[in-house]
């Protein structure tokens, strides 16, 4: 990126997990935040996703690309492959994922939650720059602190899961509320104790994740332009239409002000409406 400037942007929710590294790339304007806090002191219970949606929204944030390593559990899945996931599995605990736990109550649903056009661009992009790339796939995020193995692999089967990790369960849902297109690239980093590789550990995921991302990291830098002169005209950017459980004539004034940045496009629209 160049003319990088760091963000620190303030929410109802918290800081975010770092600030924002917002700079141009090609002339479009682009913004990374670190998930894990750029020297990686955030373990995936602790990251802020609710204030990193919410910070994201209030710098503009159309469209986001979520990389995340991740085990994978199909047989024709190699360390190494690249997954576009469309379908999630949260099997995490209570930390918190959503902007609307009180007062004003919305539940976007997960189903179709990666933007069709936005990801199909991204399946081109890393398909031409000679990426093995696996187009859809079920996506389990499990609470867990430690490596995982054979035993947790069959745990995630039977739940019919292709992918495990820690993160995207907990980090979509707070984006999909703020009415931001979302695509997932996992990065395998390992088979997930399947018999085969014999078993998963820290140092095997340190290992290949750095490997993934040097191959990821020029394909990136063409789908951060192109998506953001990408044009849609998709559902994404109207998920709070059909997640709204309050009345608008009851939500609190408070409340409402709060997350004004997150409601303005849904109380725009509907105050037209009547």
């Amino acid at each position: 990126m160049e003319n990088v400037r760091e963000v620190a942007v303030p929410t109802p929710f918290g800081d975010a997990s770092d600030v924002f590294f917002v700079g141009e790339v090609d002339g479009e304007r682009i913004a990374f935040l670190p998930r894990h806090g750029r020297y990686h002191t955030l373990s995936p219970y602790t990251v802020p996703y609710v204030a990193n949606a919410f910070a994201a929204k209030m710098l503009g944030v159309e469209r986001a690309v979520l990389v995340s390593a991740c085990g994978g559990m199909k047989k024709d899945w190699k360390k190494g492959d690249f997954v576009l996931f469309d379908q999630l599995l949260d099997f995490t605990g209570d930390s918190p994922k959503s902007m609307f736990l009180k007062f004003i109550i919305a539940h976007v649903a997960l189903e179709g939650f990666r933007c069709a056009a936005q990801s199909f661009k991204v399946h081109r992009i890393l398909d031409d720059a000679g990426l093995t790339v696996h187009d859809g796939g079920k996506l389990i995020t499990v609470e867990q602190f430690f490596a995982g193995g054979w035993a947790s692999s069959i745990f995630a089967d039977r739940f019919g899961a292709e992918g495990i990790g820690m993160t995207t369960g907990r980090e979509v849902p707070p984006l999909l509320e703020a009415e931001i297109h979302v695509t997932v690239i996992g990065h395998l980093t390992d088979g997930n104790g399947s018999e085969e590789e014999g078993g998963v550990s820290a140092a095997l995921v340190k290992e290949q994740g750095p490997v993934n991302m040097a191959r990821l990291i020029d394909p990136l830098r063409d789908i951060v332009v192109e998506l953001a002169r990408l044009e849609t005209t998709c559902e994404c950017a109207t998920r709070l239409d059909g997640a709204m459980q309050t009345d608008r004539a009851c939500f609190v004034h408070r409340r409402q002000q709060e997350l004004a940045p997150i409601l303005a496009r849904y109380l725009r629209d509907h105050s037209k409406q009547g």
